[in-house]
């Protein structure tokens, strides 16, 4: 029997003899480029609704980085279940989401998420410096 009378009886008997792909990209992955943004956001979002003080704010951005940490634990998990031997450590997102992305691309092929967070990182520090870092709201 073929290969294709195979795969026609069974559509995996024809991936079977080949070696499998390696996944590259993730939704973490994805998540962790855009923290930049969504955590800046939530930042600014419990300053107008809370106010300027800087406690809730500090809080908020303690949580954003706890779940960059998650996020980041989820990533390296899949990359390993999918074949990445040397998946970057979870320890470099520590120091920051950049920080393992760029760990991560220079083992796993794909530097798309890292250069996507470094991008969106300079826009909020550019954004921020505009706007002076403040947040008010407008009455």
């Amino acid at each position: 029997m073929s290969v294709s009378e195979l795969s026609l009886k069974d559509p995996r008997a024809a991936h079977r003899g080949r070696p499998r792909r390696l996944l590259t990209y993730t939704v973490q992955a994805w998540l962790l480029a855009t923290s930049p943004l969504w955590i800046t956001g939530a930042v600014w979002v419990v300053q107008l609704l809370i106010g300027t003080d800087r406690l809730p704010g500090s809080i908020t951005l303690f949580i954003g980085m706890l779940l960059t940490v998650a996020l980041t634990v989820r990533d390296r998990t899949r990359l390993v279940a999918s074949g990445h031997q040397n998946a970057a450590s979870v320890g470099w997102s520590l120091l920051s989401p950049i920080a393992y992305l760029v760990a991560r691309a220079t083992r796993v092929s794909g530097w798309a998420p890292a250069v996507t967070c470094m991008v969106l990182a300079m826009l909020v520090v550019v954004v921020l410096a505009l706007t002076g870092g403040s947040v008010q709201a407008r009455p």
